[in-house]
């Protein structure tokens, strides 16, 4: 979203397709990130924002996760979620260099 707003660089090696596409993958990396971080958080508000479909991929429940259960499940979900956020912060870094320098 912010792309139209920085510019992409006149000297830029990506298509712009490809500028806007590292773009929304740096904006899902960081929204992840933002997610994971504030699990606690947002657990004691009573809201859940992790995709829960993915929770029951590794048999956790968010009932669970309202109880702290705190066990293998978990710790997987998460190391799956975090290398999940790191694919996109890579699939981000090809659109760095393509934006304008001012």
């Amino acid at each position: 979203m912010s792309t139209p707003v920085m510019g992409i660089a006149e000297d830029s090696v990506l298509e712009e397709a490809d500028v806007y596409k590292a773009a929304l993958a740096l904006g899902i990396a960081n929204q992840l990130t933002n997610i994971l971080r504030d699990v606690g958080e947002d657990m004691r508000r009573g809201r859940v924002y992790v995709p829960l479909d993915d929770l029951a991929k590794f048999g956790y429940t968010e009932q669970d996760l309202f109880n702290c259960v705190l066990d293998d499940r978990w710790r997987n979900f998460m190391k799956f979620q975090i290398e999940r956020a790191r694919e996109y912060f890579r699939e981000a870094e090809a659109g760095v260099d393509c934006l304008a320098p001012e």
